[in-house]
Order: structure tokens, then sequence, then C-alpha cells
């Protein structure tokens, strides 16, 4: 299943503009870190509950300019504190593709996911998502409706 959180959900390590700070899949223009600050800036996303993740789909500026992360890492966590790391960095878009999906190379568990620019053609632009075992979300929300079902009620 895709996951792709609201902006209340993300966090970006700097924005340019606010007409560039949106890194949703579904927005309309990518997040673009302030000029001068491309490399390691990041896009943090909490992604609700946790998750069993398996890839990212990213995409760039989606128009005729080419702007887009060429390579980037991939942190996650469980607790938004203490991140571990895929040791290799991820190919971007390379080549003008529109959008690509990068798999993971081993299923995490994660809370939250965070994307480090490595390397951008043009400009770095981004717009991000996440693929989750499908699986996993049921099983949350399996748990999330016992916790309701387990809510005394007053019979009287």
């Amino acid at each position: 299943a895709l996951v792709d959180p609201p902006d209340a959900q993300r966090w970006h390590s700097t924005n340019r503009s606010p007409g560039f700070a949106s890194s949703r899949l579904e927005s309309k223009t990518p997040w673009m870190p302030r000029r001068g600050r491309g490399e390691n800036s990041w896009v943090m996303m909490d992604l609700g509950f946790e998750r069993l993740l398996t890839a990212v789909r990213v995409t760039g500026c989606g128009t005729e300019e080419d702007q887009a992360v060429t390579e980037f890492k991939v942190r996650y966590s469980l607790d938004g504190e203490r991140w571990d790391e895929f040791p290799q960095p991820f190919e971007g878009l390379v080549t003008g593709e529109a959008l690509v999906e990068r798999k993971f190379p081993k299923t995490v568990e994660a809370r939250f996911l965070k994307i480090v620019v490595g390397g951008w053609r043009g400009e770095p632009a981004l717009r991000v998502g996440v693929c989750c075992s499908p699986e996993a979300d049921s099983e949350a929300e399996d748990e999330a409706e016992a916790e309701v079902e387990e809510i005394p009620h007053d019979v009287g």
C-alpha cells in the first residue's frame, strides 16, 4: 500500500519558499530546500503508526524543468529520535523519469522515515511517498479496532 502522509505529518530541513514546501506525491509543486543548502537536506515523515516499509516512490519537479534529486539516503525510526540507515544510497531520478520506485534491500519496521538528499540535477526537488506491506497495515487496523472494543461500556 502506498502511504503519502499529509503536510502536517512532514518536516523539512529548510524550505525554499511556501510555494515549494510540500513533499507529498500528490502536491502540485515539489519540496525544494533553500538555495545552496541541497546537500544533506532532508524530508521527514510520520507515517502515523509503525508499519512494515518496503520501498519509496520519488519524483521531482514534474514539469519541463529538469530539477530532481538523483541520489538519496533513507533513514528510518520507530520513535523519531533513534535512527537506522540503509548503508547504500538510493538512485533517484537520473534520466528524467516522471516517477521511480526504489525497493529497500530488506523490509523494515518504522513509524518515521527520513529522505536525505545526496545529489541532484538542476536544483534539488522532491516529492515522496512510502510503500508499505498491506498485511502490516491491516494488522495495525485490527489492533486499533480491538482497542476500541475493549473500552468498558456502562450498562447501568
